[in-house]
């Protein structure tokens, strides 16, 4: 089965997220041909920066790449041999060394390094694919109002506001989301900045977009970083200390930090989190396991302005805490 395309989906969820600027701008006499073409260049001009600096980076990690794995290959060797003098499993690292060498080559380094962007297929031509599909959107959604009301068969404005709910409610959890994902970044490019992990901006970029993978993108996060630590640093102390801080970091974040800003309306419980990897990882890759979650959020809110389907809504939603004091 060919894996669909998730760039109209993407495109839908920015251009969503820009509606409420483009309302703004309008209401200050600003016309269309203005707005439009300035948001569409401005956020694509900034995705193709953003890009290229992954890229580069990309580029001087692939370039370490033999390098990389010599270190990761003695590490193991010094590893093993530890563990030989003080337990009686006599393991040999030869056999290891040899899988390693079979499958870890430079050229698998290099593409794990860029795999973030270049995973998804052809850049360029997902690049391209994606911003038509959101230039086109967001014109189109601009004169949202008038085509909803038209699709209610009157001058009803109940399609409206129940869309524009749900619109603000999505916007709110991806702003959020974002806000959260950065601060994430910040800290982990902080602690391999200060632990002196190499290229600490990469880590940090990735702590930004695995987050939006629940469980799955903390654990890469803490893992990932602390497996350059234990090629780069002959200290075995000091990388279990940077898996510890990392690994407590994404644990207050995932656990205390998100769930108390979102509030249970933007969450959902941990089997429609699990389903919805599951399903539309398998349609769309590593793409469609980043986009699971705002995808199914959108899905509950539009549930929730059903009254028929609102019993779903719930099913989504985290189980609510029982108030001790009530119940007695």
């Amino acid at each position: 089965m060919k894996p669909l395309k998730f760039q109209g989906f993407f495109a839908l969820l920015m251009s969503l997220m820009f509606q409420p600027l483009v309302s703004f701008l309008r209401s200050k006499k600003i016309p269309n041909f203005i707005i439009l073409p300035f948001i569409s260049v401005f956020s694509l001009f900034v995705i193709v920066i953003f890009g290229n600096v992954v890229f580069q980076i990309g580029s001087e990690i692939a370039g370490e790449g033999e390098f990389l794995l010599m270190r990761l290959e003695y590490r193991l060797n010094n590893l093993l041999i530890w563990i030989n003098s003080i337990t009686n499993l006599r393991l040999d690292s030869t056999v290891l060394i040899k899988e390693l060498q079979k499958y870890a080559t430079p050229e698998w380094l290099s593409n794990v390094a860029s795999g973030i962007f270049v995973g998804i297929g052809s850049v360029s031509g997902a690049f391209i694919i994606f911003a038509i599909y959101y230039v086109i959107l967001l014109a189109g959604m601009s004169n949202y109002s008038r085509y909803l009301k038209f699709v209610a068969g009157g001058e009803d404005d109940g399609l409206v506001n129940h869309f524009v709910k749900v619109q603000k409610s999505v916007v709110s959890y991806i702003f959020i989301k974002t806000l959260i994902n950065i601060a994430a970044a910040a800290i982990v490019y902080g602690i391999c900045l200060l632990f002196e992990v190499k290229f600490p901006f990469f880590w940090g970029f990735l702590a930004f977009i695995m987050h939006f993978i629940p469980n799955v993108g903390s654990i890469t996060t803490t893992l990932l970083p602390g497996l350059m630590a234990f090629i780069q640093f002959d200290s075995l102390r000091k990388v279990i200390i940077l898996v510890v801080v990392l690994g407590t970091v994404q644990f207050l974040i995932g656990n205390l930090i998100e769930p108390k800003i979102l509030g249970n309306r933007l969450r959902l419980n941990t089997l429609t989190v699990i389903f919805g990897l599951v399903f539309w990882g398998y349609i769309w890759g590593i793409a469609g396991m980043m986009l699971s979650v705002p995808l199914l959020v959108m899905i509950k809110l539009i549930f929730e302005r059903i009254p028929t389907l609102e019993f779903i809504a719930r099913m989504m939603s985290p189980t609510p805490k029982i108030n001790k004091t009530a119940a007695n």
